[in-house]
């Protein structure tokens, strides 16, 4: 399948799919980290529970931006020599992302503290750090205290909106791959030297500036791909990459003991992880349609996740910080069973999940969708439009 070509409606179906299923795993992974990791692991069972389904769903995140990356590259690619390229493109990132995000800043901002007693001690003694989030640059402020800390991600992607599409504008395909060679290879350089004269890991983990690789990971594959066959020719060399790359995945958690907030982690631990994603990406929107990978990708679960991924983050950590709040009213911590209270997190992840999931699909229905119709107001044009349509459905 030709990752960014097509030559058939099935195939631009089959491509959307695949790459929702991606979404799909990037927000189940940040789904399960924040339910089920609300309760202390004493036990063996309870500690290999959390290795398994807890302490490493955070790199869906990253899973995010290199797809993110690769899909908006793409748009703007398609779109390059159309005389509406800015206004359409910005047009529809605005229509994608304002409404939900800005209306969720209204309810949490100033509708909780006024309904109730949680909204104001949680919100209502936050109203100082709203400014941040109105800017998108709460990311580089590093005393966020209301439970909306997960909005870094949301702004990294932003900054890069703002600056991105002028870059592929101006400058040639040629350019563009040296632009993504020099910032992949430099922002590891970067997070060692901010390292070194005492930045902390948060900054290092939130930054734009010094998670952007991640990003341009995925727009490299964009650029790649701009030929008749697409990724195809690159497959066995992505296999390979995915190969190495989860080795050295796997080196850096054994050498850092896990990932942990060590330099090797954020500094060329992230730079091994983006680049398996990468190679994932590849592997997957090029191999066939019977091929395993393409398969777990193209499940309705996976693609149902994706669909609606946006609003199930956006609302995910209000959501388990209200229900934490709920427990602490009546236990100091998660009730035990058996002398574990790995039941009760089940019960508390499963049900944060469900909620975070239910509060999605309202959202989409009654908020997202209307605004997204208004995209026909402006549309991709260009000689490429369609291909460009298609990858813009799987944005959105």
């Amino acid at each position: 399948m030709n990752p960014v070509h097509h030559s058939s409606e099935s195939e631009d179906r089959g491509r959307v799919l695949v790459l929702d299923g991606i979404r799909g795993l990037a927000i189940l992974l940040v789904l399960m980290t924040h339910g089920f990791g609300q309760f202390s692991a004493v036990t063996r069972t309870e500690n290999l529970f959390k290795l398994l389904f807890v302490r490493y769903g955070w790199v869906g995140v990253d899973l995010f931006f290199v797809l993110s990356g690769f899909l908006i590259t793409g748009i703007l690619l398609k779109t390059k020599h159309s005389p509406d390229y800015f206004k359409s493109f910005y047009m529809r990132r605005v229509l994608r992302i304002f409404p939900l995000y800005y209306v969720t800043l209204a309810i949490c901002f100033f509708i909780l503290p006024l309904v109730s007693e949680w909204g104001a001690a949680t919100f209502g003694q936050g109203q100082a750090q709203l400014p941040w989030f109105l800017t998108y640059l709460m990311n580089y402020n590093g005393h966020i205290t209301v439970p909306l800390g997960h909005f870094w991600s949301l702004c990294v992607e932003e900054q890069f909106y703002m600056i991105w599409p002028l870059v592929v504008w101006l400058l040639a395909r040629r350019a563009l791959l040296g632009i993504c060679a020099v910032v992949i290879i430099g922002t590891p350089l970067l997070r060692l030297a901010m390292s070194h004269y005492g930045a902390d890991p948060q900054s290092l983990y939130m930054f734009s500036i010094t998670r952007v690789d991640a990003l341009l990971w995925g727009a490299l594959l964009a650029l790649l791909a701009q030929t008749d066959r697409g990724l195809q020719p690159y497959r066995k060399t992505a296999l390979v990459t995915l190969a190495i790359s989860g080795a050295g995945v796997l080196a850096v958690y054994v050498i850092s003991r896990g990932f942990t907030d060590s330099v090797l982690s954020y500094t060329w631990g992230l730079f091994v992880l983006d680049l398996f994603f990468a190679a994932l990406l590849a592997v997957t929107v090029t191999g066939a349609s019977h091929a395993p990978l393409t398969q777990f990708f193209s499940s309705g679960l996976l693609r149902w996740l994706g669909k609606y991924s946006y609003a199930i983050y956006v609302f995910n950590w209000p959501v388990v910080a209200f229900l934490k709040h709920i427990f602490a009213d009546r236990h100091e911590q998660l009730p035990t069973l058996g002398g574990s209270q790995l039941p009760a997190a089940l019960v508390f992840g499963i049900g944060s999940i469900a909620l975070s999931c239910g509060l999605g699909l309202l959202s989409y229905h009654c908020l997202e969708k209307h605004f997204l119709k208004m995209k026909r107001l402006f549309p991709a044009r260009g000689s490429t439009a369609k291909a460009a349509v298609v990858v813009e459905r799987a944005v959105s």
